[in-house]
């Protein structure tokens, strides 16, 4: 099981918080998406790049990520883009992730649901959102440079 960095925590905390809302109706913060999104945070960071993760709370209780580059004046601004959405919400738990194994440019992967899984198998998800970002970073920069 991996553990929750504290001050990830806080971090997470502060950013289900202020979450934009795509609804009226309002949802009250589980401890998993607390967990979920302190270790998606870690692991951005971990990637050593300047990213920010924007998130909406769906309709149904999901949050959709997204991340976006933190300076856009930067030599590689990455267009940023959609990760996915994870629901924790309820009874019916599910997550999206973009599969890209067989796509040569990552913005045309397909959208792949996993559904009812705990949370630990939805962080250990978390890698392929990681892969997401590395590959459309490394098309992004390729793109800049011409």
């Amino acid at each position: 099981m991996e553990k929750i960095d504290n001050s990830y925590q806080h971090k997470a905390e502060k950013a289900i918080e202020n979450i934009e809302q795509s609804t009226t109706r309002v949802y009250k913060v589980k401890p998993e998406e607390v967990q979920f999104i302190s270790i998606l945070m870690k692991k951005v960071d971990e990637l050593g790049l300047d990213l920010y993760i924007p998130l909406v709370r769906m309709s149904d209780g999901a949050i959709q990520c997204w991340f976006k580059n933190i300076h856009e004046e930067s030599e590689y601004p990455t267009m940023g883009a959609y990760l996915g959405r994870i629901r924790l919400q309820g009874k019916k738990t599910y997550m999206q992730i973009i599969d890209t194994h067989k796509k040569k440019n990552p913005v045309d992967g397909d959208p792949v649901f996993y559904y009812e899984l705990n949370i630990q198998e939805y962080i250990q998800l978390l890698d392929e959102w990681i892969r997401y970002i590395t590959l459309v970073e490394k098309q992004s920069r390729k793109m800049w440079r011409g």
